[in-house]
């Protein structure tokens, strides 16, 4: 990421195919972009062998383009529906 702060992220995985590959998901709840600008995270997988003190890349990934707008928002009620889908994501340990 070019500008702002970052927090630490956790996550896990689910595969909902024998055939497909994992989907991986992490949520970066202290991630905070903090100037006006366009951009893109950049998230890479790393295995650590501690043992052998080696590490080796096993998957990385770019977002989409964010662009970050300063001005004010409307405080916006959650749907029934997204409160549910935050709810879950809460009680499996994403943030």
């Amino acid at each position: 990421m070019d500008q702002g702060n970052t927090g630490g992220g956790s996550g896990g995985s689910s595969s909902s195919s024998s055939s497909a590959a994992p989907r991986m998901y992490s949520v970066f709840p202290n991630l905070i972009i903090t100037h006006s600008g366009k951009y893109r995270i950049y998230v890479e997988a790393t295995a650590m062998d501690y043992e052998n003190n080696q590490t080796e890349r096993t998957a990385f990934a770019y977002s989409h383009e964010i662009e970050v707008k300063r001005r004010s928002v409307a405080e916006v009620k959650v749907s029934e529906k997204k409160r549910a889908l935050l709810d879950t994501l809460h009680n499996e340990g994403f943030y």
